[in-house]
């Protein structure tokens, strides 16, 4: 199974309602995601004559579906929302984005793990899985997952592309292998 372990689109540094939770994406961030998630449609996408300039895919095996789960705070429903929006366009299949209060900011390691487990379990074979949320939880994930991305920095509108080769019930400690990272552009945090 491909997992992709997103952190939401750059955000704006304040709500007028003064909560964290309300804070949303910025221009930027609308554009990080929407990139990433044409990237992601193209990378799905068989190769024809008609996609010779295509961006670089995760890897060749790509899913044929994916699941796109996300934390209910706002920047990062906007961002699986954008994401989403550019699969469909491009016609990916992919689910409406599902929000899921355990990739809050208040989610734990476990609560994200016990996440991608039960999604996981759902798939389809050749589908795949989109988690969106926020740090430091995501690095955690991320460094749980897969040891040889220890210490991997999750920017904004960042994206790491996972292998996932253990069955939904085993997902844990050193169950993935980096494939590749995906991000816009490297001009801020």
């Amino acid at each position: 199974m491909h997992l992709y372990i997103v952190r939401h689109g750059k955000a704006e540094k304040a709500a007028s309602s003064g909560s964290d939770d309300d804070r949303e994406l910025k221009q930027r961030g609308v554009a990080q995601s929407a990139w990433l998630g044409q990237v992601l449609a193209r990378a799905m996408q068989r190769p024809s004559a008609e996609h010779s300039a295509r961006p670089p895919a995760p890897d060749s095996g790509q899913p044929r579906r994916l699941s796109v789960i996300t934390s209910p705070i706002t920047r990062a429903r906007q961002t699986a929302r954008t994401l989403w929006d550019q699969l469909s366009a491009l016609g990916a299949s992919a689910s409406v984005p599902t929000e899921d209060e355990r990739l809050s900011t208040r989610g734990s390691l476990q609560s994200h793990i016990e996440v991608v487990r039960e999604h996981a379990s759902a798939l389809a074979p050749g589908e795949g899985l989109v988690i969106v949320g926020h740090n430091p939880t995501l690095e955690h994930l991320l460094d749980t997952l897969a040891p040889s991305g220890a210490g991997a920095r999750l920017r904004t509108g960042e994206c790491w592309a996972l292998q996932v080769d253990v069955p939904a019930s085993r997902i844990g400690p050193r169950c993935a292998t980096l494939l590749q990272r995906l991000r816009m552009d490297d001009q801020d945090d």
